[in-house]
């Protein structure tokens, strides 16, 4: 597999750049087109593909290098895949293929999850709430305990990793990325495709343990998502000093400005800086020794449950018209499915497919203009339908 990257972009059977990235329009494995680049870092691409037979809609994650990728980079990139199809939880981004193009070359496809990351957030609104911040937290955990019960340690717990969605009762937290995470192998005998003594992640969410190259286990990803908690709460990292070296230094010797302190405006209760505070502990031992513990832990800090509001009162048509005039040339998509819907409902769903201006959403369901009004009026006030990005 050694080559120039024209090389590379033939034997992997798609057109490829000399930057090793796909070309919009051309297809993967005989079964997916290239709709468009959707990201790229680390070792990988992701691109919006669609099935050539089923017309669905995915994410796709292929090796991006203009050089023929090592052995070792095309193992950890089949182990990520591994990795994620072990696991079925609301809160991790599923696996939905993998295969190889004709010339070879590993790819595998996800679900096509809606959002933005949390660093996009946090980019665009800076600090979360106190129970925003603590229920992401909580889902992360969740998320985490699944990962962790399959012997699998992410180890690059941060920001941009974490997707945020919309979801039944709020947001709804994907995990993403498990490019360098660490897996136990089925078989023993099999080459290690880690260094001894390489130290994986990003720095400023390392753990202590894996800034020095030593072996990390779950605990060094909640000590990661006790600094993910910590920046959604303060609006910045504990530690955030932009020379590489310093920055791991003041993460091994020295503690973070308490939380309270450095967000006094933010009405943060002491319990919720305890939690942030234990996680980030440098002695592991001194961590919650399990995800489910911090989730617990973060449970508990939340605000009890209200009552459901009352529902609302239905508009009539004349108001739900006045309502959706500055909607209508927005394209809107499915946020969330309801537990249960009438046939004119499901109808009005089944024509949203991957997204549909409000306008032309008006014109399908078949009921007087003044109804359907009211109906997709309501399906955007109850979340049901949301503004595609």
């Amino acid at each position: 597999m050694e080559g120039s990257g024209e090389a590379w972009g033939a034997i992997a059977g798609a057109p490829i750049g000399s930057d090793g990235c796909l070309a919009v329009g051309s297809e993967v494995g005989r079964r997916y087109r290239v709709v468009a680049p959707i990201a790229a870092g680390g070792m990988g691409a992701v691109y919006l593909v669609e099935h050539l037979l089923l017309g669905k809609r995915f994410a796709l994650k292929m090796i991006a290098t203009p050089q023929a990728p090592d052995r070792e980079t095309v193992g950890r990139f089949l182990r990520e895949a591994r990795a994620l199809s072990r696991v079925d939880h609301r809160n991790v981004v599923r696996v939905i293929d993998l295969g190889l193009t004709d010339g070879g070359a590993p790819y595998f496809v996800m679900e096509l999850a809606a959002g933005q990351s949390l660093a996009e957030h946090l980019a665009q609104s800076g600090a979360f709430a106190w129970p925003r911040a603590v229920e992401i937290g909580r889902q992360l955990c969740d998320a985490l305990a699944a990962v962790h019960l399959h012997g699998i340690v992410h180890r690059d717990i941060k920001p941009s990793n974490v997707l945020l969605g919309p979801g039944p009762r709020g947001d709804q937290v994907k995990l993403l990325d498990f490019g360098i995470a660490k897996a136990r192998l089925a078989d023993a005998s099999a080459r290690p495709l880690t260094v001894a003594g390489a130290v994986f992640g990003t720095p400023g969410y390392l753990a202590p343990e894996q800034a020095l190259g030593g072996d990390a286990d779950g605990r060094a990803d909640l000590y990661s998502l006790g600094v993910v908690l910590y920046e959604l709460l303060a609006g910045a990292p504990p530690f955030d000093d932009r020379d590489v070296m310093e920055l791991l230094r003041r993460q091994l010797c020295d503690d973070p400005q308490p939380l309270r302190r450095r967000a006094p405006g933010a009405g943060i209760p002491p319990e919720v800086e305890g939690v942030v505070t234990r996680a980030m502990m440098r002695d592991a031992e001194r961590r919650f020794q399990a995800a489910e513990e911090m989730g617990a832990a973060l449970r508990a800090c939340l605000p009890a449950r209200q009552a459901p509001p009352r529902r609302r009162a239905r508009l009539s048509a004349v108001e739900a018209r006045d309502r959706l005039q500055p909607l209508l040339d927005r394209e809107v998509v499915v946020g969330r499915v309801p537990s249960s819907m009438t046939p004119t409902t499901a109808f009005v769903l089944s024509r949203v497919g991957d997204g549909i201006r409000v306008d032309d959403l008006l014109a399908v369901s078949g009921l007087p203009h003044g109804a359907t009004c009211q109906l997709v009026e309501a399906l955007i006030a109850d979340g049901v339908l949301v503004a595609a990005r």
